[in-house]
């Protein structure tokens, strides 16, 4: 039960790691349309 337990707490990790990974690509891939039109303007 506790290797279990360990295993699920490892996979909600990598998932929550996966996800903060995507929203920082978002976040950065936005910044990045931003400079671009600020840089043609």
């Amino acid at each position: 039960m506790k290797n279990l337990n360990n295993g699920h707490n490892f996979l909600m990790l990598l998932l929550f790691s996966l996800f903060i990974g995507m929203s920082l690509n978002s976040v950065s891939a936005v910044t990045f349309n931003n400079n671009e039109n600020s840089a043609v303007v």
